[in-house]
């Protein structure tokens, strides 16, 4: 049944304890500092629905670029199945193509892959996420800041994240290591009770150089929170790490694009930078 009242418009700083209200309800892992990166870069391609006045949905998407990343898509649970999901979906997707995108990525929960395929995405690659505790550390890693990794993230991933990334992992604990030739670097910051680790980067896929940053990169945390990651399946050395530090598998995800495909190379990618909605 269509929602004749429904009303589409960008996000606003008022509407954030509204939102992050609807994302928890969801159980993710949320504070507000999820949502200050679309206020701080460009809030224009963020939207919010509405019904006499209510918040009901929202969705939020940044640029890079030509490529565009759409996230924290949410609809109240009583409303979903009316279509606006979709048509969230549709408004930020065509606000980033208004922009200058040519590629729109994002995140899909299974249960939402249907939907986003009625708007235009396709799988690209996917994610398995990994939860626990990670039982031990293994090795040394060098302290270093998010602008050292920036170069390494924009070659793998195929275009520069660099202004988004300075703020998402405002915070964060970055680690770098070295296995010989081979060099990587990690992230963590910790987001509600969890503790969110990504990205993991490096030059050339290896397990034992995975364990360590994963490892080392928690481990200024309290060792009673659960860490948190998700790890393209196309890179068994970093499934293998996970599973080694005893991280358990939870579920899987799948990246999605819509438009111009994209070259990224998840094949060096241990885990991928999260903005908070590891549930």
């Amino acid at each position: 049944m269509p929602l004749l009242d429904l009303s589409i418009r960008n996000m606003e700083r008022r509407d954030v304890p509204k939102i992050i209200q609807m994302l928890a309800s969801q159980g993710w892992v949320v504070d507000e500092r999820i949502l200050q990166p679309y206020f701080d870069l460009d809030p224009s391609t963020s939207f919010v629905a509405e019904i006499e006045d209510q918040i009901v949905g929202c969705v939020n998407s940044l640029m890079f670029g030509e490529v565009a990343w759409l996230g924290n898509l949410v609809v109240a649970e009583p409303l979903r199945k009316r279509g606006i999901g979709t048509a969230l979906t549709i408004a930020a997707a065509k606000a980033c193509e208004l922009k200058g995108a040519k590629s729109i990525v994002l995140n899909s929960v299974p249960e939402a892959v249907t939907l986003y395929e009625r708007t235009g995405f396709r799988g690209f690659v996917q994610l398995e996420r990994f939860a626990g505790f990670v039982e031990k550390k293994v090795g040394n890693a060098e302290k270093c800041e998010v602008g050292d990794l920036t170069g390494l993230d924009a070659k793998l991933h195929g275009y520069d994240r660099s202004r988004v990334l300075h703020n998402v992992l405002d915070g964060a604990y970055v680690v770098k290591c070295r296995c010989g030739d081979n060099v990587g670097f990690a992230a963590a910051k910790t987001v509600g009770n969890k503790i969110l680790v990504g990205p993991i980067l490096t030059t050339q896929p290896e397990e034992r150089l995975y364990l360590r940053l994963l490892s080392c990169v928690i481990e200024p945390f309290p060792k009673d929170i659960h860490v948190k990651l998700e790890v393209p399946l196309i890179n068994p050395p970093a499934m293998n790490a996970c599973a080694t530090s005893g991280l358990k598998e939870t579920r899987l995800n799948l990246i999605m694009v819509r438009g111009k495909e994209i070259k990224s190379d998840y094949t060096r990618i241990g885990a991928i930078a999260t903005d908070g909605d590891l549930g």
